[in-house]
């Protein structure tokens, strides 16, 4: 006469740490031997009609998983959640941290550059012979420059390219003063 065959069986959905709880109390309950059935015999990892889930292969093969072995259920079960929304965060976040600098020294150094250009325009014009007119506009076009200039916010990691700029100007303003008042 064959054993009656029974199967636990769990929807697809069934969380993975209550998939855990159900075969752990199955196994108190049940795997000791009984009228029908010897000892360890239920429940057990063999396939009949349905397939075994990967969670319970898993739980057959080394028990319950980390968290839920060493830390009371509850904890366990938000650690885990905490783990499930962190970890995709992290990993979408790191090559955003890496981002971020460069995108703070691109548009730093876009303020700087325009400046420059500005500069380099006033300086183009100084090789010109020009009227009073023209220096003095030159010489408000200097002041508008510097003044963009001290009102930017700088990094410490940035000084040498600020104070440099700073310094072209004042160079640029002496050429500009030198060429008013020729020798």
């Amino acid at each position: 006469m064959l054993a009656p065959t029974i199967e636990l069986i769990a929807r697809n959905d069934l969380h993975p740490a209550l998939s855990d709880l159900l075969l752990e109390a199955a196994q108190q309950v049940h795997s000791g031997p009984g009228l029908l059935r010897r000892k360890g015999e239920f429940p057990a990892p063999i396939e009949q009609e349905i397939r075994i889930s990967n969670d319970a292969s898993r739980f057959y093969k080394s028990g319950k998983s980390f968290l839920y072995r060493y830390l009371p259920f509850r904890l366990a079960s938000l650690v885990n959640r905490i783990v499930v929304v962190l970890i995709p965060m992290i990993i979408l976040l790191l090559p955003g941290m890496r981002v971020i600098p460069a995108i703070y020294k691109w548009r730093f150094n876009s303020r700087i550059y325009r400046r420059y250009r500005e500069l380099m325009i006033i300086e183009q014009d100084l090789l010109t012979q020009m009227e009073p007119d023209k220096r003095k506009e030159l010489l408000e076009k200097l002041d508008s420059i510097e003044e963009a200039v001290n009102r930017m916010k700088v990094s410490a990691s940035f000084a040498n390219q600020f104070y440099g700029l700073r310094g072209h100007i004042g160079f640029v303003r002496a050429r500009l003063m030198s060429d008013e008042h020729p020798h």
